[in-house]
């Protein structure tokens, strides 16, 4: 199942844009905030709810940026990560994967399945807003 929330988007005007965006996470306290406050940082997002449906909305949007929990139901973060990469479309998409993991060789084992970013939750909102920002303007620069 995936829960739509566009927002105006970066620069668009009334009419939204594909999803820049691509959410998956299964918790809904923190998808929901998550979704919050990119939307009111002005992205377009979508949400999966685990990594089955999180492929599919890559493959469907080819989103700049997408924000990928590492436990999820229906395939793990990492295994989807190592999926995008394998996909040429999915190459493009920059990766912030967002987890309750702090434990280094876990943060190691995202990047090295090619994370562009870390975070670990609970986030700060302006941490996550500015860290999205710089994925999505190193995205457009590709």
């Amino acid at each position: 199942m995936v829960d739509r929330t566009v927002g105006a988007g970066r620069g668009a005007a009334s009419v939204p844009e594909e999803p820049a965006i691509v959410i998956a996470e299964d918790d809904d306290v923190t998808a929901m905030l998550t979704t919050e406050v990119l939307r009111r940082a002005e992205f377009t997002v979508v949400r999966a709810r685990n990594g089955e449906s999180a492929l599919e909305e890559v493959e469907r949007h080819h989103p700049r940026v997408m924000v990928l929990d590492i436990n999820m139901p229906r395939r793990d973060g990492l295994e989807v990560l190592r999926i995008v990469r394998r996909n040429l479309e999915g190459a493009r998409t920059r990766v912030l994967v967002l987890s309750s993991h702090a434990q280094a060789d876990v943060a190691e084992r995202a990047r090295k399945d090619g994370a562009d970013d870390y975070l670990v939750k609970p986030f700060a909102p302006t941490e996550l807003v500015a860290r999205v920002r710089r994925l999505d303007d190193a995205t457009e620069e590709r």
